[in-house]
């Protein structure tokens, strides 16, 4: 839960990752598997496999398998951004590969194995599309230029990129009357001795 550039009540499980908090990141990921149904999460699951061209058993779940053990890999977020005027104006441009890096550690010693870097992914789905909802992304032209390019957020479509990446949510509309969040359910993916572990 996002406010600015603030977590609001703790309730943000990314910054629960120390050894003091991991009780409470577990309290954290079982409300969130709550959140997230069953059959949420076997559609989730049916469309990572079907844009990865894999099969389902292929992709595993933070808290499924080998990754059941270990108790900062967590399932997909729910993100929840709260309305505010900063983002307004800033475009908080950022690459999403240090979150590998960062679970990469954990990654390979749940499963005994190597993690591909350059197969890291992220996957985002819309469950509101307040105006202005969408996400940034940016490339390189043939002339060296940066290109600018805007995907707006359509609810329930899937939205995936690599992790290297450069992109930003997109700025969007504020007023004092129209107080929607923007729901986003939120993971990242690699493939791993030839699985797909998808994370948070």
């Amino acid at each position: 839960l996002m406010y600015g550039f603030r977590s609001q009540l703790g309730r943000e499980t990314a910054f629960a990752k120390h050894a003091s908090q991991v009780e409470s990141r577990l309290t954290l990921q079982e409300e969130m598997h709550a959140a997230l149904d069953s059959e949420f999460l076997s559609t989730f699951r049916s469309a990572i496999a079907s844009n990865l061209g894999v099969q389902e058993e292929e992709v595993i779940f933070g808290q499924e398998g080998p990754l059941s053990s270990h108790p900062l890999i967590g399932y997909p977020a729910i993100q929840v951004w709260l309305p505010c005027l900063i983002w307004r104006f800033l475009v908080n441009v950022h690459k999403d590969i240090y979150v590998f890096k960062e679970f990469r550690p954990a990654l390979e010693e749940a499963i005994g194995g190597h993690c591909d870097a350059n197969s890291a992914r992220s996957f985002l789905v819309p469950l509101t599309e307040p105006p202005g909802a969408g996400l940034l992304w940016y490339s390189k032209t043939a002339e060296g230029a940066i290109e600018e390019h805007l995907a707006h957020y359509v609810r329930g479509n899937m939205y995936t990129f690599p992790s290297r990446t450069m992109h930003a949510i997109n700025p969007w509309s504020f007023s004092d009357w129209d107080l929607r969040p923007r729901l986003t359910v939120q993971s990242f993916a690699a493939r791993c001795e030839g699985v797909w572990y998808v994370y948070h």
